[in-house]
């Protein structure tokens, strides 16, 4: 067989390049002109629109997926924020509030106290509670008056509450007070509802005061308050001293053990009225009174 002596075409032969476009570009201009004058094609675009329309809603997921996690991201770090900024705020109101209900209670307490004063017929001066003493083996708190404000041992100091306790040392600008619960100081109390006279002493724990030589008929119950009977001439009478939790009848010719708990605790009032009685009525020192075998008028001590 022979070989063709003309080679093959590489490409289809046709109208020119340029012939071409010219006929696409009038095409186009006709379709455009038919389009707005005539709205022929419509119908074909509505069509279109209608098959393109998923394949865009596809190709757009992309962008709406970082949208999401754009806007996610954000609402979360603004919710961070606003929580950090409402706990601050909490913690800010919660100082406040506190604050707030600490300058109430001194308020009251002091309004009280003020009331006390026109009550009482001796001087008062008011103190306010610096620290407690270090001594584990006492119960006692240092004031910040001393002897330059008129303050001397054996003046009683009291607060809104009732009897806090007794002056045993003083120095220039403090004093020390011995509390009700501490077992050197005795305060003569009676029972408002029986009448019953005697005296009460701390048991040194810090907690609780204990009614000695009380008669063993004596009619006392638990909740009963014992206020200062005023006998030794220091106290005025009628200050509350504490409130009986606890009573043990004992048989056999034995003192009932009574036990109260002080009214004036001293970890929630910090203001006191430091009883300025007269010089003569002051006994010595609480050490000095342990000497003594015969309990004598103030502050009476074991």
């Amino acid at each position: 067989m022979a070989l063709s002596q003309t080679p093959p075409p590489l490409f289809t032969q046709g109208l020119p390049a340029r012939l071409r476009l010219l006929i696409a570009v009038f095409l186009a201009a006709g379709t455009l002109y038919v389009d707005l004058n005539l709205g022929l094609l419509k119908p074909l675009r509505q069509g279109l629109s209608m098959v393109l329309y998923p394949i865009e809603q596809v190709l757009m997921m992309p962008r709406d997926v970082f949208y999401w996690f754009t806007k996610y991201g954000t609402v979360i770090i603004d919710t961070v924020d606003r929580r950090a900024d409402i706990e601050k705020r909490e913690v800010d109101s919660a100082a406040a509030l506190l604050q707030f209900e600490q300058l109430r209670t001194e308020n009251e307490s002091l309004r009280v106290l003020l009331e006390l004063r026109k009550e009482i017929k001796h001087r008062t001066i008011a103190a306010e509670i610096s620290h407690e003493t270090r001594d584990a083996f006492s119960n006692r708190i240092v004031i910040d008056r001393g002897s330059q404000h008129g303050v001397a041992p054996g003046h009683p100091v009291i607060n809104a509450r009732g009897v806090v306790g007794q002056v045993i040392r003083v120095s220039p600008i403090t004093s020390e007070v011995s509390l009700v619960t501490d077992p050197s100081l005795v305060i003569p109390v009676n029972l408002p509802r029986t009448g019953i006279r005697s005296v009460a002493t701390g048991t040194g724990d810090g907690q609780q005061v204990e009614l000695k030589y009380l008669n063993i008929n004596a009619e006392v119950e638990v909740g009963d308050v014992l206020v200062t009977s005023g006998l030794d001439g220091v106290y005025p009478s009628g200050l509350p001293v504490a409130k009986i939790n606890r009573v043990e009848r004992a048989g056999g010719g034995q003192f009932p053990r009574i036990s109260s708990t002080p009214v004036a605790t001293v970890g929630t009032l910090q203001q006191v009225l430091v009883i300025l009685i007269d010089q003569d009525l002051i006994l010595p020192a609480p050490r000095e009174l342990e000497k003594q075998s015969q309990p004598q008028r103030g502050g009476i001590t074991k």
